[in-house]
């Protein structure tokens, strides 16, 4: 799954035990559509979508309810890339 938005970044833990990290809610929902998509598949936010749509072809998939989500989420499969996104590299 891929989602769009803004996400806290940096080192988290404590000095000798720590990782990068990212954290927010746009990480958990991209994780949940994850979690959703079958095999092969790439779901995508709505948010997302409006930022690509020019470049790829998509399909609606309906609304998921999601876990730390308190509406349903509408998501949109990933069929292929245009063919002008492509030409562009």
């Amino acid at each position: 799954g891929i989602a769009f938005g803004y996400a806290t970044c940096g080192e988290v833990g404590f000095e000798g035990r720590s990782d990068y990290a990212a954290l927010g809610t746009v990480t958990n929902l991209a994780a949940r559509l994850s979690d959703e998509a079958a095999g092969g598949q790439i779901l995508v936010s709505q948010r997302l979508l409006a930022e690509v749509e020019e470049n790829v072809e998509a399909e609606p998939v309906g609304e998921y309810t999601l876990k730390g989500f308190s509406k349903p989420v509408p998501a949109f499969n990933i069929l292929a890339l245009r063919e002008r996104a492509v030409a562009r590299g």
